[in-house]
C-alpha cells in the first residue's frame, strides 16, 4: 500500500527546521570561498557576510565624492527625506495590514494559479489540475 503524507506535515518539517538549513548554506558557502580563497580577490569573509571590496570603484567614488560638496549635501538631504517617507510608508502597511487581519472579508478572495499563458479561475478547474498533476 502505498500511504500518502499530507502536505501539512512535509512543510511544517521543512519550517521548523529553516534555521538549520541556514546554517548549512552558511557553512558550505563558507567552505567554497576559504578553499578557492577569494580573500586574495577581493572578498572580506566574516559571521553571515560575503562582501566583495573592489578598489577601483572605491577611488573613483572617492574622487567623484571630494570634487562635488555640495552634491553630497543636496544627495544627504534626499536620502534622509526619502528614507522618512518609506519608515511612513511602511509604517502605514503595516497598520493596514494589522487592522485587516482582524476584519472579516465580505466576499472570498479567488485563488489565480500563476501559470504562464494558462489563466485558472474557478475553484473546480483547480482542483482538477492539482488532483491530475500532484507536485506534493
Amino acid at each position: 500500500m502505498n500511504k500518502k503524507v499530507p502536505i501539512d506535515l512535509e512543510l511544517d518539517f521543512l519550517t521548523q527546521n529553516a534555521i538549520i538549513y541556514v546554517l548549512i548554506a552558511w557553512v558550505v558557502i563558507l567552505i567554497i570561498a576559504k578553499s578557492l580563497k577569494l580573500e586574495n580577490h577581493g572578498f572580506q569573509i566574516k559571521a553571515y557576510s560575503l562582501t566583495y571590496k573592489n578598489t577601483q570603484v572605491q577611488s573613483a567614488l572617492s574622487k567623484i565624492l571630494t570634487r562635488t560638496k555640495r552634491g553630497i549635501r543636496v544627495f544627504a538631504d534626499v536620502s534622509v527625506v526619502a528614507g522618512f517617507l518609506m519608515m511612513g510608508f511602511a509604517f502605514w502597511f503595516l497598520l493596514t495590514n494589522i487592522s485587516n487581519f482582524f476584519v472579516e472579508p465580505t466576499e472570498f478572495a479567488e485563488l489565480t494559479v500563476l501559470i504562464p499563458g494558462v489563466t485558472l479561475t474557478s475553484a473546480p478547474a483547480i482542483l482538477y489540475f492539482y488532483y491530475q498533476f500532484q507536485l506534493f
